[in-house]
């Protein structure tokens, strides 16, 4: 370093000699270190302006060399003066730097020493202030980059005269190329214009005039760059201008501007260097209009050449910025890798958090961490996040030195990224590139202390180019990866770490506070005041439990969060400076920072994780509520088909008195409205795919009143209003069943939360939509308070809802919505026109039935469906007997035998009487054992057997039967509560075996085997 006495100071004003030291040997190797590495020019000098840094950058930029320039006063290097449109001078600029902490900002320079004496250079520069921990200023650090070319472009366009004037204001390459063309055309009065790139031998058209569709097709099928007009202009100045007939193109594109009324062409190449790289093209219709020179056509040409370059300059320089702020983002990700070292204890732990954020700060897909055992022959650790496992098969199988990534870093070279091809070679890459996605990786050295420790892989599904990643930020990563390797295994270096990420510190996104070992705030980010709602000055002072509900076990406000003893994460509730509270959660770490010991406290605003874990919660009630009403009417199906099936034996009983027999028929009509309860909750909570199909209105009406009768009891009145002849409408039962509870559920609480009584009404009318076509119209009209006008726009946005919290999550109107639209169906509110309550619209399109199906539309209306069973596809039948009156006698037209399996009593009791009623003799047995045993010693011509049972189950018995005689298998009724069971469902299907839902009728089950019967022509 170069003697400190008479040294001048940053601005080359000079200073004397007690001037304190400058940058301590630490930093300036760090800075050394990153210099070396750095494209750009970087000088760091010292508080007097002597050069203690000039890396290969500042070497190139001046033409100095660093034995020249070290230790010399920065002012003695380069005559600097202002030129690029500000007040200041390179040296005034430092000086500014050096009183307020930085400056950035164009400038001239003119070395005054080297190859390169005189000359004028216009920089781009960056000069930041260099401090120790005390504050004390230590010197300035200046970044520097050469935009010269660019500056003297910038002037060439802006003197362009006319044409700079009209693409002043356009920014990207296609803007600058059609405001420029526009210009020419109006100013040489070409109707027709066309400004094309060559990509390869691929034309691209970056601006056009006067031209339709296919002519630019046209156009870009041309190969411009083997051309014979490309040909004709390849010379630099070379214009051509022709006839039409005599231009050199092809016939189709001469014959398509020909259709235009062009007659005279002319076409400038357009140039990078002596290379041409697309066609500026003019066309004239007019033979007598005067053309323009072709040396002015030549300049136009260059003009534009100059515009376009000066764009792709821009639009690179636009790149690169992007890039750079990318870089930043990543740093955010990467402030958590900084810490890992510090809070995580097992090495497994440390590698798979890494390779997550690594993963994270690249965007990559996928992320393999390895590190090196101590001998260096084998991965000590590795871990894989997101890593297909054909990949992570051949990354972890094998020793470290058989991947060429480690062969190359240990010869010295940095990351790199690189194109997945599949004829890539070695390391198993070529073998998992085919099918898996993956285009591209990037490999990053983890160092120790100079030694390689281990290797981070990184895997994208993106083309390089489009993954903004260049070997400065893989660099970074590399670094900032093996800084937090060091910190894990040498937790001492923290100290040194926290001066170097402060900058990272203040902004991050997260709220960040560092606490000295009693709590009390010491420093505070930007993140945290605006957490807080305070500034950072404001928090700072304050203890950390004046912003959380940790009071301490005494509630003394001795609280634990934040302080240095209190390493871990920890839940709870924060509160804000205006008194608003919000969930979070804190996690602190142990630090020292200065010889002090104190506690990094990340704190996490938890408001919307703790908003989506309520509606979960809420969603698992509602699934175990919709669990728990399925097991219990599947249960009661049992006991409900026992009781209508002995109820109708009863009732057909010729020997039982006239009002037993009523009670009877009284109890069977009782019955069959209990199973249509549970029909109905049961179709409504059953999971299945959405089914459309023309449904009639009433039944669907009717269903939601028996859903809802609670509500009449409640002091809810009904009403049911449906025009006659209604037509059907195209939907999902059970879905509009939803919207339809949802709507009748809130009209229901509305008004019982107004007054203990209501009036519910649903209407369906038959109406026209916008477009003329037929509609149904649903109305659901209540007497609550109604909705207030200023709600009422936001009643289908999800989450808003008018109730208390907790009784309501703002999802029901939306979701009601949302099914509504997917039926090509509007919802909307309207107030009552009585001034009182609501209106709740659906409108559905309209589904008129066939002449065939008038008659089922209308007994679909009139009536509830009756009891059916089911065949394996789940086509309902109804019984092929009318009812018998109870002085008929039993039906005895059919004779075989039955085997009746099922482990309820009273359902053996009902199906062997009614079996043996209509003429079967009947085995009747409780368990599948026995129903084995009998099988196997009696001939049975059908088998009438409960799918679900303790034991042996329908299924089990089925196999153990029909393995034993394959003809049997289509002798078989399945009686289930729940036909539509998925893994019953796909056994009856396969093996034509028909189902019989319970509860059911006497007749349905005397039909049952009456068809199977039929079908096998078992008995006549």
């Amino acid at each position: 370093m170069a003697p400190r006495d008479a040294a001048p100071d940053p601005g080359g004003s000079g200073a004397d000699a007690n001037e304190p030291a400058g940058a301590p040997l630490a930093l300036l190797d760090q800075l050394r270190a990153v210099a070396r590495v750095a494209d750009d020019a970087l000088i760091v000098t010292d508080p007097s302006g002597r050069v203690e840094v000039w890396n290969a950058g500042a070497e190139r930029l001046y033409g100095i060399a660093a034995a020249d320039a070290l230790g010399a006063a920065v002012s003695t290097l380069t005559d600097s003066t202002d030129g690029t449109g500000t007040d200041l001078s390179p040296q005034a600029a430092r000086r500014v730097a050096a009183l307020t902490g930085g400056w950035r900002g164009r400038l001239v320079a003119r070395p005054t020493i080297g190859p390169r004496v005189d000359g004028e250079i216009v920089l781009e520069v960056v000069i930041t202030a260099l401090h120790d921990t005390d504050g004390r200023a230590i010197g300035l650090l200046s970044i520097e980059r050469d935009i010269t070319p660019a500056y003297r472009l910038e002037h060439e366009f802006a003197a362009l005269g006319t044409l700079a004037r009209a693409t002043g204001g356009a920014r990207s390459r296609t803007e600058i190329a059609q405001a420029a063309l526009e210009h020419l055309c109006e100013a040489s009065r070409a109707p027709l214009g066309v400004i094309i790139r060559h990509d390869a031998d691929r034309a691209v058209v970056e601006a056009s005039r006067g031209m339709d569709a296919a002519m630019l097709t046209a156009l870009e099928r041309l190969p411009i760059a083997s051309s014979a007009l490309a040909g004709e202009v390849r010379a630099p100045g070379s214009v051509l201008i022709r006839d039409l007939n005599d231009f050199p193109m092809r016939t189709s594109t001469r014959e398509l501007l020909g259709s235009t009324g062009v007659r005279t062409m002319a076409a400038v190449g357009l140039h990078r260097d002596t290379a041409v790289v697309g066609l500026l093209m003019l066309g004239w219709r007019d033979a007598s209009e005067p053309l323009p020179s072709a040396r002015s056509l030549a300049q136009a040409g260059t003009h534009v050449e100059r515009a376009l370059e000066n764009a792709r300059l821009v639009e690179e320089i636009l790149l690169h910025a992007q890039a750079e702020q990318a870089l930043l983002r990543r740093l955010d990700v990467l402030d958590e890798l900084t810490q890992l070292g510090l809070g995580l204890q097992t090495t497994a732990e440390f590698a798979q958090r890494s390779a997550t954020l690594v993963g994270d700060a690249l965007g990559a897909v996928g992320t393999a961490y390895g590190l090196l055992s101590a001998d260096d022959s084998r991965y000590e650790t590795y871990q894989m996040v997101n890593v297909p496992e054909r990949l992570a098969a051949v990354l972890i199988g094998g020793a470290p030195d058989e991947r060429s990534a480690f062969r190359r870093f240990r010869a010295g070279e940095a990351s790199f990224l690189d194109t997945v091809r599949e004829d890539t070679e070695g390391d198993g890459i070529r073998a998992i590139a085919p099918g898996s996605g993956i285009t591209a990786y990037a490999a990053i050295p983890v160092r120790l202390g100079g030694e390689l420790a281990g290797a981070i892989a990184t895997f994208f599904d993106r083309p390089v180019a489009d993954l903004h990643i260049d070997q400065g930020a893989l660099d970074a990563v590399a670094r900032i990866a093996s800084i937090s390797l060091a910190n894990f295994r040498l937790r001492e270096q923290l100290e040194r770490s926290e001066a170097r990420y402060r900058t990272l510190f203040e902004e991050s996104p997260h709220a960040y506070l560092l606490t000295d070992p009693a709590g009390v705030i010491v420093q505070a980010n930007a993140a945290a005041a605006r957490l807080y709602r305070l500034s950072s000055e404001e928090l700072s002072g304050r203890r950390l439990t004046d912003f959380t509900d940790d009071r301490g076990p005494a509630g003394d406000g001795t609280g634990h969060v934040g302080r240095s003893d209190a390493v871990g994460i920890r839940g709870g509730t924060g509160r804000r400076s205006d008194g608003s509270v919000f969930p979070h959660e804190v996690e602190t770490v142990a630090v020292r920072i200065g010889g002090e010991s104190g506690a990094l406290v990340l704190v996490r605003d938890l408001t919307e994780r703790q908003r989506l874990l309520d509606e979960l919660v809420q969603a698992q009630k509602m699934e175990t509520v919709g669990i728990l009403v399925s097991g219990v009417a599947h249960e009661l199906n049992n006991p409900i088909a026992a009781i209508l099936g002995l109820s109708e034996l009863i009732r057909r009983d010729p020997a039982l008195p006239a009002d037993l027999r009523e009670s009877a028929t009284l109890l069977l009509d009782e019955a069959d409205r209990a199973r249509r309860i549970v029909g109905t909750f049961l179709d409504f909570i059953r999971p299945r795919a959405p089914e459309r199909h023309p449904t009639p209105v009433r039944p669907l009406l009717e269903t939601i009143q028996e859903l809802q009768s609670y509500s009449q009891r409640s002091g809810i009145d009904w009403s049911i209003t449906v025009e006659p002849n209604l037509p059907r409408v195209s939907v999902d039962r059970s879905q509009l069943q939803q919207v339809l509870l949802n709507l009748t559920t809130n009209a229901i609480q509305a008004m019982l939360h107004d007054r203990p009584a209501g009036r519910l009404q649903l209407a369906a009318t038959a109406a026209r939509g916008s477009d003329g076509s037929e509609t149904v119209r649903i109305s659901v009209t209540d007497d609550g308070p109604g909705v207030p006008e200023q709600d009422r726009a936001r009643l289908f946005v999800p989450f808003f809802t008018t109730k208390e919290p907790g009784e309501g999550t703002g999802l029901g109107l939306s979701v009601s919505f949302d099914i509504v639209r997917r039926h090509e169906g509007r919802l909307s509110y309207e107030p009552n026109p009585g001034g009182r309550g609501a209106i709740f619209v659906i409108e559905l399109p309209a589904v008129r039935a066939t002449a065939s199906k008038v008659a089922l539309a209308a007994l679909d209306q009139a009536a509830p469906p009756q009891p059916a069973w089911r065949s394996a596809a789940g086509e309902a039948a109804q019984p092929a007997d009318a009812v018998e009156s109870p002085s008929q006698p039993p039906r005895q037209e059919r004779t075989g035998r039955v085997l009746i399996l099922d482990d309820v009593e009273s359902m053996r009791a009902f199906l062997g009487k009614a079996l043996r009623r209509a003429g079967y003799e009947t085995i009747v047995v409780a368990d599948g054992a026995t129903a084995v045993s009998e099988a196997a010693t009696q001939v049975i011509d059908v088998f009438l057997v409960d799918h679900r049972m303790a034991g042996m189950s329908g299924i089990d018995v089925h196999e153990a039967l029909v393995k034993r005689d394959s003809p049997l298998t289509r002798r078989w009724i399945f009686m289930s509560g729940d036909v539509l069971n998925p893994v019953l469902l796909e056994f009856a299907e396969s093996r034509g075996i028909r189902l019989l839902a319970k509860p059911f009728d006497l007749d349905t089950v005397v039909q049952a085997v009456r068809d199977v019967v039929d079908e096998m022509g078992l008995i006549t």
